[in-house]
């Protein structure tokens, strides 16, 4: 669901809805376009956005916040929004100089540590030991998820992991207000405004309160930390309650999270990849791809072009881990070696690409993708 880490969060994402990168990638919003999931959800979330994303005005020059927010609600009212919903949500807002603070300590270029340095505090003993204890108390519903949408458990479980602390910090942030701050502040506004005006939409479908919508700064709430139009696009009510509670409900959590890696081009019955050793004199310039995807470009752009697996092992590339085998010989697989050639390095397949859907990081991806490992047993 769609960030960098933001604490004890991986924000978002942005779940996503992940709005920043630990290796400078780029901050780019889920694609419009929202592919069938494996089961169908309670209720249709495709229509939940409208097709414009330039619902909510920009800031003018000079405008005030206040002055701002009376635009957002013409123009939020224009939309179909209800009064009484916009006069609940806005009404005594303030900027929040917490949030822009936070933000700037986000922005591009910053300097970011190592692939080993991160792995090393994010992938600890404690994180493992406390995910498969966590595991027992879920069970029932991470099994029920994973069977329904063909997402292994540990990859749910080290999602709900990486993003909440197995749920223990899901954020104590006012989404609107963070939000609202954002979209009038300027560094993202785009992005921002079309997760207000989501935010707007949920609480106007009477989906949650003002109250209930608490998370990160960065406007990603729940166990798995889903941005507000992630949300409204993948959440799902998995125990047909009439809710899709992805703060309270772990059947709905687990559910919604496997349904977003789904939708974004997870394939059950394939893994997504392993450690791996180079041979010495690889010849990585033409491993080189020859084209990159306009989102998440920075990120990707460290993974060599796609061969097989079988075409791998000609090469001399050997499983680190004995235990792994290969996938079959014409699985698509991609190399990664996230600080650079002589550190660690990975096989990656087309799942993989579904964690940086999530967050846009090869960081946080590689991070759930070694819990997941450790979880799955």
């Amino acid at each position: 669901m769609k960030c960098a880490w933001l604490g004890p969060l991986a924000a978002a994402t942005f779940l996503t809805g992940c709005i920043s990168s630990d290796e400078g990638g780029q901050q780019t919003a889920a694609p419009v376009a929202v592919p069938q999931p494996v089961v169908e959800p309670a209720e249709p979330v495709a229509e939940a956005l409208p097709p414009s994303f330039d619902v909510l005005p920009e800031a003018k020059p000079g405008q005030s916040f206040e002055a701002w927010l009376q635009d957002v609600r013409s123009a939020a009212l224009a939309a179909g929004i209800a009064q009484t919903t916009l006069d609940t949500a806005l009404t005594g807002m303030t900027v929040s100089e917490t949030v822009i603070k936070l933000d700037r300590q986000q922005a591009p270029n910053s300097v970011t540590p190592s692939f080993q340095t991160y792995i090393a505090k994010r992938l600890t003993d404690d994180k493992i030991r406390r995910g498969l204890n966590r595991k027992q108390e879920v069970l029932d519903a991470v099994s029920q998820a994973s069977t329904s949408y063909g997402v292994p458990k540990g990859v749910l479980l080290a999602i709900w992991g990486m993003e909440t602390n197995y749920g223990s910090f899901t954020g104590n942030f006012p989404i609107l207000p963070a939000l609202a701050t954002l979209a009038y502040e300027g560094r993202r506004s785009e992005l921002f405004r079309r997760e207000l005006w989501a935010a707007l939409q949920i609480i106007d479908r009477n989906m949650a309160t003002v109250d209930d919508l608490r998370g990160s700064w960065a406007g990603a709430f729940g166990q798995t930390q889903f941005m507000p139009t992630s949300y409204l696009r993948y959440a799902v009510d998995a125990n047909g309650d009439g809710r899709r509670d992805i703060l309270g409900d772990f059947d709905d959590a687990f559910a919604s999270t496997a349904n977003y890696l789904v939708s974004h081009g997870w394939k059950p019955g394939l893994n997504w990849g392993f450690a791996v050793h180079v041979p010495a004199g690889l010849d990585r310039t033409a491993l080189r791809q020859n084209t990159l995807p306009e989102s998440c470009s920075r990120v990707i752009e460290k993974h060599s072009r796609w061969l097989t697996a079988a075409e791998w092992q000609t090469m001399g590339i050997s499983v680190a881990d004995a235990r792994q085998g290969w996938p079959s010989p014409e699985t698509k697989m991609s190399l990664l070696e996230p600080d650079g050639p002589g550190g660690p390095a990975f096989l990656t397949t087309e799942n993989y690409r579904a964690f940086l859907k999530y967050n846009c990081s090869n960081f946080y991806a590689l991070s759930v993708a070694q819990l997941a490992d450790a979880l799955d047993g």
